[in-house]
């Protein structure tokens, strides 16, 4: 019905926008009510007129019951039917071939379309201005998916993308891939980087292997230019980064807290031009 961004945005944005998807979802949700019952409280009546006018006579007002009763039947039967199958596909997928669909509430898209429809038929005979406030608020959460401001994915690619490109340094970013089933997130920081049109800065990104807890030295062709900045990316890490990593020409040290997100964590590292360590 409405989604507003909730998440990696300051309080005082957030809470508003928290309070008005509670009062939009409430709203809706009474009216959806009401109309459900009404459409009820019709279905019987006219269930009811075309059993008496069945019963009684053959008149040409209970064949009209009839067929509203059987128009009722064409819309019901199959979205029960669809409803049934695609929950059975998807027990079938979670259950049977180990796929957990279940984890996740974006996995549940399949039944979006029943869900459509049945609020549709809750809505349809309320009033102009609750139809106006559904597909307003529809409207404005799918621009603020579109432009990834709300419904974030959790390893949050976009952000992190923006925040590397914010970089005024030269900076290196050196994702490890990982397990095959990580080098998709690994992938996906990859393409959110922005591409920068300033000539101050520059951005070099390249897959390597995953850091030690120590000290490490990756294997970097080439030097970094002076004052660069470092980035490690790393799928599902568990120990800590290296408090430094020493390049060829140059010594980085971490800089910051470590950043974690779902699906992986990062680390800055500064960059200078000091001699190599001997350890």
């Amino acid at each position: 019905l409405v989604m507003l961004p909730v998440e990696q945005v300051p309080p005082w944005v957030s809470i508003p926008a928290a309070l008005i998807m509670l009062s939009v979802f409430g709203v809706i949700l009474r009216q959806f009510i009401q109309g459900w019952r009404q459409n009820l409280r019709t279905s019987a009546s006219q269930s009811k007129a075309a059993y008496l006018a069945v019963s009684g006579s053959r008149s040409t007002s209970g064949s009209r019951s009839t067929s509203n009763l059987r128009s009722d039947l064409w819309v019901d039967i199959p979205l029960a039917s669809y409803t049934l199958v695609v929950f059975a596909i998807m027990m079938a997928i979670t259950y049977g071939l180990g796929k957990d669909l279940t984890r996740a509430p974006r996995y549940f898209f399949m039944l979006y379309p029943t869900v459509s429809v049945v609020l549709a038929m809750g809505l349809v005979r309320r009033r102009r201005w609750v139809l106006s406030m559904a597909i307003a608020a529809g409207i404005l959460s799918q621009i603020l998916i579109s432009y990834d401001t709300t419904l974030l994915k959790p390893f949050l690619p976009g952000q992190i993308g923006r925040r590397i490109a914010a970089e005024t340094s030269p900076t290196t970013v050196l994702i490890t891939s990982g397990q095959n089933r990580y080098q998709a997130l690994s992938l996906s920081y990859i393409l959110a980087i922005p591409q920068t049109t300033s000539q101050s800065s520059t951005t070099q990104i390249a897959l390597t292997e995953p850091a030690s807890a120590s000290l490490w030295q990756p294997a970097i062709d080439g030097d970094l230019p002076e004052s660069s900045v470092l980035w490690l990316i790393e799928p599902k890490r568990e120990i800590p980064f290296p408090s430094e990593v020493v390049l060829a020409t140059q010594s980085c040290s971490a800089v910051g807290e470590k950043i974690s997100t779902e699906g992986t964590r990062q680390q800055r590292y500064r960059c200078g031009s000091t001699e190599p360590s001997s350890e």
